[in-house]
Parts: structure tokens; sequence; C-alpha cells
């Protein structure tokens, strides 16, 4: 894959495909995530508070939580698998 031509110290890590999967992979976990909390918080939550936030409330604990979720699954990938970046 060629990379896009670039001056400075990141000229050979540009890479847009890589970019463009790793975009999908991470909007993919927030959308999956954010729809699976939907049915996965009620039953943990009393249901009025649920039922009483608003979208952007539920966007903004669905950020947070899944951000706090995905510490745990980036240290298991870095160890178990032995990749640099995730």
């Amino acid at each position: 894959m060629r990379s896009i031509a670039i001056a400075g110290p990141f000229r050979h890590h540009l890479q847009p495909g890589k970019a463009i999967f790793g975009a999908a992979v991470v909007g993919g976990f927030f959308a999956i995530g954010g729809f699976g909390g939907a049915r996965a918080v009620p039953p943990l939550q009393n249901a009025k508070n649920y039922q009483r936030k608003s979208l952007l409330q539920y966007s903004i604990l669905m950020v947070f939580f899944l951000t706090m979720i995905a510490l745990p699954i980036k240290m298991l990938l870095r160890l178990c698998v032995s990749t640099l970046y995730v």
C-alpha cells in the first residue's frame, strides 16, 4: 500500500487504508455497544431513571461506559495477541 507523501516525523506512518479500517472497527464497537446497551442497561438500572434520560444523556452515558469497558479489552488484546497498538 502506498503512503501519502508528507514531511515530518510521521511520514512513514500515514496509511489511509489502515486508518479507515481502524476507524470502522472503533465506530462499529461504539455502534454495536450503544445499541446493545439499550438492551442491557435498563435491567441493571432503575427503570424510571432510564426512561427519563434523553437521547443526549443516554449517548454520553454509553460513550463513557464503552470507553471504560474498552480498556480491559485492549489490555487483553495487547497481552494475548502481542499487538503493539490497539
